[in-house]
């Protein structure tokens, strides 16, 4: 798949006043993975809805080397609860590109397959999840963005999913919001951290 290159040049987010992000420059190049790793509360999903679109900058600026197309797992699920975990899947698809098939075997490599034709209202929270990645990692697009996405995940579910993640991600850019070290490190990731000043380090070292 297709890859993208991402420039923060001083970016700033402020809250109430208070500065979340503050003066923040990184290179995401193109199909470079990364976790991006701070303490609760303190701007990491605020810098993925930035990098996304989805929230204004109050400073700084974010350029991108060619069209931006995101495929995203956020925090919620935001899946169509009324329509079958197969149905969520195919509405985020270039028709006829994916047969029923196989986006059945698709859902089997995350232990769903007798999910693909349930609605999504009777599934629990980790099925909902599961469905909510494949629908993402399915998506066409130059950009795969993770926030959290292993919450509500038993450990053999996370290592079945993880695993799962990272046979897909086919050279695209990859974020990966995450608490976890090992996460970041599974992917061969390097982490972007900050608490009050932001570090990197290259490939979870």
């Amino acid at each position: 798949m297709d890859s993208i290159e991402i420039s923060l040049e001083q970016v700033v987010k402020e809250y109430g006043g208070k500065r979340v992000i503050d003066s923040l420059s990184y290179r995401f190049l193109a199909g470079s993975r990364t976790g991006i790793m701070a303490p609760s509360g303190i701007g990491k999903t605020t810098l993925l809805r930035m990098i996304l679109g989805l929230e204004p900058l109050d400073g700084g600026r974010i350029l991108y080397q060619k069209e931006l197309q995101a495929s995203v797992v956020f925090q919620e699920d935001r899946l169509f609860l009324y329509a079958t975990s197969l149905e969520n899947i195919q509405a985020v698809l270039p028709k006829k590109r994916w047969t029923e098939s196989e986006i059945c075997r698709e859902l089997s490599q995350v232990g769903l397959l007798e999910a693909a034709y349930k609605k999504v209202s009777f599934l629990s929270g980790g099925m909902k999840r599961r469905v909510a990645i494949v629908r993402a990692v399915l998506m066409p697009g130059n950009l795969l963005v993770l926030d959290e996405p292993f919450k509500g995940l038993d450990l053999e579910r996370k290592k079945q999913v993880m695993h799962y993640i990272k046979n897909r991600i086919d050279g695209r850019t990859f974020l990966l919001v995450t608490h976890e070290r090992e996460e970041a490190a599974y992917f061969e990731a390097d982490i972007l951290e900050w608490n009050n000043n932001f570090t990197v380090q290259m490939n979870g070292e």
